[in-house]
C-alpha cells in the first residue's frame, strides 16, 4: 500500500479490488490508499434482487397484457412460500451479487426457464445452484458462436478450463497475464532463446549468400559476368 501511495501520480486513476478481510488486515499493518473511495459489496435483499432480475430480463406479455418475464413466476413463488429446500437455497443465492449477475446472464432470454431452479432436485442446495450457474455462464455469454464471433463457445470453455487447472496446479487463485509464461515447461523456457536463434539462422540470409560473395567464389567467367552486371546497374 505504501508503494502504491509513493509511486502513483495524484491524477492517475486506479482500481483496487480485494476481499474485505484481506483489505482490513492490509490497512491495519501498513497504510490506507490515499484519497481513495472505499466501496464494499453487501448482501442483496430479496426486493433488490427481484427488481434487478425483472428489470433486465426480456419482457413477455402476461395475462391482461401485464408485463412479465421468465423470472416473474419464480420470484412470485418465492415471495409467497419459501419453505422448500430449493426455495431456501435460491433465496440465499439471490443475496449474492455475483450469483444474481450470473443468473441474469444464464436466464437472460426465453431459451431457458429459471423455474427449473425450484423444480429440479439438483438445486436443493446453494452449492448445486452455484455449480449450475457457473457451468452455464460461459455458453450463455458466448451464445451460439456465429460467424461474427471471435470465439466459439467450445473454444472458450476449453481455454478457461485450462486456465483454471493451471491456477490449481500452481496453488493460486490469482490470474495475472504477465505470469502466464510460467505455464510453459521450464526446459522449454530455457531452450526457447536458442531455438529462436537457430531458426533465425535458417531464415536470415548469411553474408556468404550475397551476390558479391557469390561472384568471388565462382569461376572467373562467372565473376566477370557479375562484374558487368553490377557495373551496368
Amino acid at each position: 500500500m505504501r508503494r502504491l501511495n509513493a509511486e502513483l501520480d495524484d491524477g492517475m486513476p486506479v482500481l483496487v479490488t480485494s476481499r474485505t478481510t484481506a483489505w482490513r488486515s492490509t490497512v491495519e499493518c501498513s497504510d490506507v490508499l490515499t484519497g481513495a473511495e472505499v466501496l464494499e459489496l453487501l448482501p442483496l435483499d430479496f426486493a433488490e434482487a427481484k427488481s434487478y432480475l425483472e428489470r433486465t430480463a426480456r419482457p413477455l406479455r402476461g395475462p391482461s397484457d401485464r408485463r412479465t418475464t421468465v423470472w416473474t413466476p419464480v420470484l412470485d413463488s418465492l415471495q409467497e412460500d419459501a419453505r422448500s429446500p430449493a426455495a431456501r437455497a435460491l433465496l440465499r443465492i439471490l443475496t449474492n451479487p455475483l450469483m444474481v449477475a450470473l443468473a441474469r446472464t444464464v436466464y437472460g432470454d426465453v431459451s431457458r426457464d429459471p423455474q427449473e431452479l425450484l423444480d429440479d432436485p439438483r438445486f436443493e442446495t446453494t452449492a448445486g445452484i452455484e455449480e449450475h450457474l457457473l457451468d452455464a455462464f460461459v455458453p450463455a455469454a458466448f451464445g451460439d458462436g456465429d460467424a461474427d464471433s471471435r470465439w466459439r463457445t467450445a473454444d472458450a470453455v476449453r481455454w478457461l478450463t485450462w486456465l483454471a487447472r493451471e491456477l490449481e496446479r500452481r496453488g493460486t487463485k490469482r490470474l495475472a497475464w504477465w505470469e502466464l509464461y510460467l505455464s510453459v515447461p521450464r526446459a522449454l523456457r530455457l531452450a526457447a532463446p536458442a531455438l529462436l536463434a537457430q531458426a533465425l539462422t535458417f531464415v536470415w540470409p548469411s553474408p556468404s549468400c550475397s551476390p558479391a560473395s557469390a561472384a568471388t567464389s565462382s569461376s572467373p567467367t562467372t565473376s566477370r559476368r557479375w562484374q558487368r552486371t553490377w557495373s551496368a546497374t
